[in-house]
């Protein structure tokens, strides 16, 4: 029997298998069933569309990290019409199909072993032995411009498996997706829940506890609520997961934040000091994100904003939170100015934000976080420290939580910003310019000083005798917190 046989049976078959999913609710897409094959790390996808009639193109997610064309994993591709005909179709790309009539169902299959790359594994469907990711976007045929991203989702999982997702479960393995492109679900036998706030699941083994780990989320959620001043609207799951892949060196991790969900991928340290250490800066980094940018409505390329913004706060919450020293604060900024520094060409924010994916992720981040200090300086200074880059953040998510009107998120921020004219030297320089700012002058009213002699090797550090309004800014920045603690 020939392998598309194996899969299909017939059109008949194929016809009344469909005929048996999820009913396509109102306002959905499609309705599908995801048929998952851990010995063969395949998935069978068998669907139909809420309106044939307008539906000729079919297509499929482009490029991620690690992952430049997941689209070439699909095969054995069906498409039929009303009548459950099948529909010729063809291929104008490898994520695009245009069919002859409206597609009314669907099937096919798709490959999911895990890439070459480990980083795709934080960001693209794949399915081990024991475990695996799906991320509805890549697995599932797009919405188009006009259709509601929602989905009825049904799975077929091994016996002794379950499923961990934000998106609510109507039972017998049926989700109401609200959303394919923010939508995850990770599927596995060995995954511990925990069902705080957020929820948290964990597969594998690591050198600290489930119950640490959750703590970890916990207080640092927490810590985040107070910062921007609520809650996301849907709770998070927070998913902790070994790489797929074999031969990751230690200490690796990837991470993404879609939607509601946090997922880590992360290659367990030799230490457990290590390990903890390096499981909260992920959690201080990926949490903010369910905040920014996944609790606003803002369109558009502002990652040149959240990435570094993200980097920068999650330094201060390590130091308030007794997880790094003020001195480590320090040397982290100035790392990134040099990295900033070194340019071989100059870019700007906005520029770099056009080009992440195209190597200029390490700058994207380290300019970023300059500019996020160098504002935050300048707030604080400029508002006699009522004001810090806090307030940008809590501005942001209160005006425009995702239940608000989208607008596009570049324009947001920098008005955002302009209402600090103090920050204007930053944005022009960093954000809307390729210059490297002279911070001196910004610096040395928080009571640090640079000790380099060149431009590009920037060493931050406290002055020897900061007078009171210097040390009521350090203050600010964590440093007297940090103090008490470790007194403690």
């Amino acid at each position: 029997m020939s392998k598309h046989h194996n899969l299909l049976i017939s059109a008949a078959t194929i016809v009344f298998a469909i005929m048996i999913l999820p009913i396509v609710g109102f306002g959905q897409y499609l309705a599908a069933e995801i048929m998952l094959d851990e010995q063969k790390r395949t998935a069978v996808v068998e669907g139909r569309f809420s309106d044939p009639k307008s539906r000729k193109n079919f297509s499929f997610a482009g490029a991620v990290i690690g992952l430049p064309d997941p689209a070439a994993r699909i095969s054995e591709l069906v498409l039929f019409d009303e009548q459950g005909k099948r529909l010729a179709s063809r291929r104008f790309a490898s994520n695009e199909y245009v069919a002859e009539n409206g597609i009314s169902a669907f099937s096919y299959r798709i490959d999911l072993r895990p890439g070459a790359d480990a980083r795709s594994a934080a960001h693209a469907s794949w399915l081990g032995a024991d475990m695996g990711v799906l991320m509805l976007d890549d697995v599932l045929p797009l919405p188009t411009v006009n259709e509601d991203p929602q989905a009825s989702i049904a799975f077929k999982i091994p016996a002794s498996w379950k499923i961990v997702s934000s998106d609510a479960g109507r039972g017998e393995g049926i989700y109401a997706v609200n959303n394919v492109s923010r939508a995850v679900f990770i599927a596995g036998k060995d995954l511990r829940e925990n069902t705080g706030t957020p929820a948290v699941a964990i597969g594998g083994s690591w050198h600290f506890t489930d119950v640490e780990a959750g703590g970890f989320v916990s207080n640092i959620y927490a810590e985040y609520k107070r910062i921007f001043g609520g809650e996301p609207a849907t709770m998070p799951t927070v998913a902790l997961i070994p790489f797929p892949q074999a031969n990751v060196p230690p200490g690796t991790w990837e991470a993404e934040t879609r939607g509601s969900t946090v997922l880590l991928l992360s290659a367990d340290t030799a230490f457990k000091g290590q390990s903890l250490q390096r499981l909260h800066e992920q959690l201080r980094h990926e949490l903010f994100h369910l905040w920014l940018p996944n609790g606003v409505n803002l369109a558009g390329r502002y990652d040149w904003f959240y990435e570094g913004f993200a980097l920068y706060q999650s330094l201060k919450t390590a130091v308030a939170m007794n997880q790094i020293g003020f001195d480590d604060f320090l040397d982290t900024l100035s790392r990134a100015r040099n990295i900033d520094s070194s340019q071989t060409r100059r870019r700007s924010l906005l520029e770099l934000s056009q080009n992440r994916l195209a190597g200029g992720e390490t700058h994207l981040y380290a300019r970023g976080m300059v500019a996020a200090f160098l504002c935050d300086l300048a707030i604080l200074q400029a508002s006699n420290r009522k004001d810090s880059v806090e307030s940008v953040f809590r501005k942001l998510f209160d005006s425009h939580k995702f239940t608000a009107a989208a607008v596009d998120g570049k324009e947001v921020v920098l008005k955002a910003l302009a209402r600090y004219p103090a920050t204007d030297p930053v944005v022009n320089d960093l954000v809307r310019g390729d210059k490297t700012i002279n911070w001196s002058v910004l610096i040395t009213a928080a009571g640090l000083e640079d000790e380099a002699s060149g431009i590009s090797r920037s060493r931050l550090r406290i002055k020897q005798k900061p007078d009171g309004r210097q040390r009521a800014l350090l203050d600010k920045l964590g440093y007297n917190s940090w103090r008490k603690l470790t007194r403690k």
